[in-house]
């Protein structure tokens, strides 16, 4: 049997064994998608320190664009990562949008979770520029971030969605 991800293939003693000829990060990992939020919330972190220097900057552009790569990313649609049948709109947009409490469809609900993981980290980082830094403000802020981090690592592999009850 074959799937995007990986083929199944039955070895010496008649078991199947998963056969990956692929290097590119799974999205299945939480290590990968870490990286990539990481890397996403890196590039909102130099937009901010250029906005607070005093230049002209268009965070909300810059945050919608990179919430449209993220969904891209995730919904599998981007060549640079091995994405599993979790990576869909039918699937993980499905669970976002029906076990979330953003308000959005299938279609756009990794956008969305994007949209709210960018803005809220954006109110976390403003905050911890506006306070006196010193060891406890670095403190609490690494811990906001990786709590941040934490929950939508989980929301995008699936771990973090629960099914709403009216």
């Amino acid at each position: 049997m074959i799937n995007n991800n990986y083929e199944l293939s039955r070895d010496n003693c008649n078991n199947y064994v998963a056969f990956v000829d692929d290097n590119r990060p799974f999205l299945w990992k939480p290590t990968v998608v870490e990286a990539i939020l990481r890397n996403k919330l890196n590039i909102i972190v130099e937009a901010l320190c250029q906005q607070l220097k005093g230049k002209d900057v268009d965070m909300s552009s810059i945050i919608k664009s990179n919430a449209k790569e993220l969904q891209n990313i995730f919904y599998g649609r981007n060549e640079h990562y091995r994405s599993s049948t979790w990576n869909s709109e039918k699937r993980l947009g499905y669970a976002i949008a029906n076990g979330t409490d953003f308000e959005c469809e299938a279609h756009d609900a990794a956008y969305c979770a994007g949209l709210s993981m960018l803005y809220q980290f954006s109110k976390t980082y403003l905050a911890y520029e506006s306070e006196e830094i010193s060891d406890e403000s670095d403190d609490a802020y690494e811990k906001e971030v990786d709590h941040i981090i934490a929950f939508y690592v989980s929301l995008y592999i699936g771990k973090k969605i629960r099914k709403k009850t009216h």
